[in-house]
């Protein structure tokens, strides 16, 4: 296996939610509108501060005032580089760790898939769409509550429109670290973005998955057994 870690310049810039998909790409990749320097592995609130557009939320009273990127789209792009070894191997993916919460993921203007899971790493095959040299990666990200579909929010609660901070919007239904939407002793700031590392990898022949051991012993000596996930790439 042969990895590259994805951790060149990032910038950002944030977009009314309704900017999505195909569209929204065209619209970012086209209307000359001024990115700023982003950090990834991050997040969005500190990619704010680092910018000077927001005050830091977690100092005196000023969460409350920080809750607007929860109501934007959020676009992180960078140029990724494939050089001859790595298109020389049988499976090319890309990697993403953490992406909190809801991503849609774009290589050189085609949408490879979307993600609704802050908790898994989420992998695309990019076997055949990566090109030799400099490749666009685009990543639309938002905070996720939009896409709850059952769960409403008590209008006589705190906020009408995201509710009380341990009522808010999808409480049930999204796959994203709860108490980010506050406790008793926080405020709510929920997370929006690239949380972990992103990378690309490669693998011939063969790869190997979820290698599990289980030891059992014996008197002075033991018994090791090794299982795993073997896919053949031919």
């Amino acid at each position: 296996m042969i990895r590259y870690e994805v951790d060149n310049a990032w910038e950002f810039r944030g977009e009314a939610l309704s900017v999505s998909g195909l569209s929204g790409l065209g619209k970012v990749s086209s209307d000359g509108a001024e990115w700023s320097p982003a950090i990834v592995p991050g997040e969005a609130h500190l990619d704010l501060m680092a910018a000077g557009r927001m005050e830091e939320p977690l100092f005196s009273t000023n969460a409350p005032s920080c809750r607007w990127p929860e109501e934007r789209s959020w676009w992180y792009r960078t140029e990724i580089t494939a050089d001859a070894a790595l298109l020389r191997e049988d499976l090319q993916e890309l990697v993403f760790e953490g992406l909190d919460y809801y991503a849609q993921v774009f290589l050189n203007g085609s949408l490879l898939g979307e993600t609704e899971n802050a908790f898994i790493p989420h992998v695309f095959d990019v076997t055949h769409k990566l090109r030799e040299g400099v490749n666009n990666l685009v990543v639309r990200i938002t905070v996720g509550t939009e896409r709850a579909k059952n769960q409403t929010v008590d209008i006589n609660k705190d906020d009408p429109i995201r509710g009380h901070r341990d009522k808010f919007r999808g409480l049930v239904e999204l796959r994203k670290p709860q108490c980010s939407h506050g406790y008793d002793w926080v405020d709510a700031l929920p997370n929006i973005g690239i949380w972990r590392p992103v990378y690309l990898r490669g693998f011939s022949k063969l790869r190997i998955d979820d290698v599990r051991t289980e030891t059992t012993l014996h008197g002075d000596s033991c018994r090791l057994l090794v299982t795993a996930d073997i896919m053949n790439l031919h």
